[in-house]
């Protein structure tokens, strides 16, 4: 349950975050862009920074932590929390069509 609900939080806070931003640009085709700027990026971090710094694993409260390499346990979480870049796109691009109707 503590999976769930942290990836229901964050996927919120995301969206949240998205409108915020498109509201406070005035810009959300800028944000598109962004995003499938990033989306297209292949080139990854080599490195978790979330294990640069000890005090974070005291923040973490996924069942295993931070680790990322794969369990011998039958149970198996997907701890990716972001909404798809897609579903963010398509709710920036609803907020830029409200935007020009002056509905938001």
């Amino acid at each position: 349950p503590v999976v769930v609900l942290g990836r229901s939080l964050s996927r919120a806070r995301e969206f949240a975050a998205d409108r915020s931003a498109a509201q406070l640009t005035g810009d959300p085709a800028a944000l598109v862009e962004a995003l499938e700027t990033l989306e297209g990026n292949d080139e990854r971090p080599g490195t978790d920074k979330r294990t640069a710094y000890a005090g974070v694993r005291g923040l973490c409260f996924l069942p295993h932590g931070f680790d990322t390499a794969a369990s011998s346990d039958s149970l198996s979480i997907d701890t990716r929390s972001h909404p798809p870049t897609a579903e963010r796109i398509e709710r920036l691009q609803s907020i830029a069509r409200s935007l020009e109707t002056g509905s938001v």
